[in-house]
């Protein structure tokens, strides 16, 4: 960055630099850095042409990405491997509503089923290979979904989508 001489290059080096992290890190956590992915294009499509304040909005973007997600999980919570669960949940279950709010009491309890399933994601995963061994996984998808449906929100579309969603970020996380 200290090579670039003018706003314009520097605006370039970071928006790719920053691009090239989120896309690193989208497996780990798929919501929070597509709504990352989203607020970078926000900010470069407002400060088209302005290229100083560009520079300026990018390295405040770059800088804080990694504190917000570690406040979102703190204010909630969770710990950092609960987050990207959690996001995935809620964006399944808001999805499948069509609403984007869900009153207190089912926040609730999608945090607790979020650390619930979190805990026996850990505990199953410590068996040497888990991944390779078919009945384990099964167990594990099964757990996934009677713990799903056995919640107010519950049903077979979103147990589906959380299930491979889960298990994608169990193989991220636990592997």
């Amino acid at each position: 960055l200290a090579s670039q001489t003018n706003d314009r290059a520097k605006a370039s080096e970071i928006e790719h630099a920053t691009k090239q992290v989120l896309k690193e890190r989208m497996d780990d956590d798929p919501e929070y850095y597509q709504s990352l992915a989203l607020r970078l294009e926000e900010i470069i499509q407002k400060c088209q042409q302005k290229w100083e304040e560009l520079v300026q909005q990018l390295l405040l973007f770059r800088d804080g990405m990694e504190q917000e997600k570690t406040k979102q999980n703190e204010d909630l919570g969770l710990s950092e491997i609960e987050g990207p669960f959690y996001r995935s949940l809620m964006a399944e279950i808001t999805k499948a509503s069509g609403d984007d709010t869900l009153d207190e009491e089912t926040h609730q309890k999608v945090l607790d089923l979020t650390k619930e399933l979190v805990t026996e994601f850990q505990e199953a995963t410590q068996i040497v290979g888990f991944f390779d061994k078919w009945d384990e996984v099964t167990r594990i998808k099964k757990q996934i979904k009677r713990s799903i449906i056995d919640q107010p929100f519950g049903d077979k579309a979103l147990v589906d989508a959380v299930t491979e969603r889960f298990m994608d970020l169990g193989k991220r996380h636990f592997r």
